[in-house]
Parts: structure tokens; C-alpha cells; sequence
């Protein structure tokens, strides 16, 4: 049985869009249920909704939803007409920037759910997806280029702000610690980072000398 779609709206990327579905990507269907039943006769309870006033079941073409106006009288809205009062842009995701998986609060990940396309949308749909992936070796290469150069200067920025002390007119300068401190300057600076919360663990090493300063 094909899978039923929990909200239907519109997937776009730059100039494309197209109609989408979002299911579930986890099913309730092998889990052991319970049923309500008469303690007495052991039959199962049926549950129906009847009318206030007659007592008689409603049927299901019958039920529609209602707003209280006051004084129990009701304002009908069919289902077309719920459906014209949802903005539209709740109906439409705009793919604006990609975040970390880490970033994400685990809040969100209490159910998975994946997006398909709707009917008839397979080809617009799969260009989307093409288009995020890349297509060939050397795409792929350049983009984790790009990732381990980000990561690099990340590190470097952190390890500057780590030191304290000043090279002037050398390698960088610290304005708010002018003074030229060698004995914090001849140190190894290490650092680890938390692949899970991107914070750097920063401590100075031993530099032990090779060259002796009479032999330069």
C-alpha cells in the first residue's frame, strides 16, 4: 500500500519549484496496539459520533467542521475552504542555506519523515536533486577543498586569539597585549576540536630548539 502523504506543499531552489509530499519515514504499523473492549461480554467498544440533539449516528459525509458563534450556533467550513485559509507561504519551502547536522537540535529528530515528489512532479524533482549533488569526482574534490580551508582558517583564528603575546614587526599583532613576551612566544600552541559541538580545547607545549641560538 502506497504511503500516505502528511502534508503536500512546494519545494523550491533558486528559479525551480516543484509540488512535493512529506511522509513518514518510520511506521507504527508492528507495534503492539491495544484495543478497548466490554469487560463484561469481551466484544470490542465502537466509538460514533451522534447528533447532540437527535441522538442518531452522523455519517461521514455528514461531519463537517464548525465555529462557535455563540449561543451553540455554528458556522460550517468544508475542507476546500480550510485549505484557502493557509498562507501560502506555508506551502512552500524555499531552500535558503544549509546548516551543520550538529546545529540541529535533537529536538527535531524525535520522528524521521522524508520528502518525495508529488504526482506527476518526478522530473522536476529529481533536477533538484541533481543540482545539490556533484557531478563528477573533481566537484566533490573541490568541495572538500573548500571545507578543509574553512576548518584551516577556523583553526588559525583560534589559535591567534589563544596567544597572547605580540611579533612585531613579524607575524601578527595583538592590540590589546603590545608587549613582546618570548617566554609565551616560544611555545607550541595545540588545540582539539569537538567534532560534536565545534568547540577548540586550546593548551601551549614545550618548543624545544633544535638550533641553539650560537649556532644560527
Amino acid at each position: 500500500m502506497a504511503p500516505r502523504a502528511l502534508w503536500k506543499g512546494d519545494l523550491k531552489l533558486a528559479n525551480i519549484e516543484c509540488p512535493v509530499a512529506l511522509y513518514a519515514a518510520a511506521s507504527s504499523a508492528e507495534r503492539i496496539s491495544f484495543h478497548i473492549v466490554n469487560r463484561k461480554t469481551g466484544n470490542r467498544v465502537r466509538r460514533e459520533y451522534v447528533d447532540e440533539e437527535s441522538g442518531k449516528p452522523v455519517s461521514e459525509d455528514d461531519k463537517v467542521k464548525g465555529f462557535d458563534v455563540g449561543n451553540d450556533t455554528f458556522v460550517t467550513i468544508e475542507p476546500d475552504e480550510v485549505s484557502d485559509l493557509v498562507p501560502a507561504n506555508d506551502k512552500t519551502l524555499s531552500v535558503r542555506r544549509f546548516v551543520k547536522n550538529s546545529d540541529m537540535d535533537a529536538l527535531f529528530f524525535d520522528r524521521p519523515y522524508y520528502l518525495g515528489p508529488d504526482k506527476g512532479a518526478e522530473e522536476e524533482f529529481a533536477l533538484i536533486r541533481e543540482s545539490l549533488a556533484a557531478e563528477d569526482i573533481h566537484e566533490l574534490l573541490r568541495a572538500w577543498e573548500l571545507k578543509h580551508r574553512h576548518r584551516a582558517a577556523e583553526c588559525v583564528t583560534q589559535h591567534t586569539l589563544f596567544r597572547k603575546e605580540t611579533r612585531w614587526p613579524g607575524y601578527y599583532y595583538r592590540g590589546d597585549a603590545m608587549k613582546v613576551d618570548d617566554a609565551n612566544w616560544h611555545v607550541l600552541t595545540v588545540s582539539r576540536r569537538d567534532p560534536k559541538t565545534g568547540e577548540y580545547t586550546m593548551e601551549k607545549a614545550p618548543c624545544y630548539h633544535l638550533v641553539g641560538a650560537d649556532e644560527k
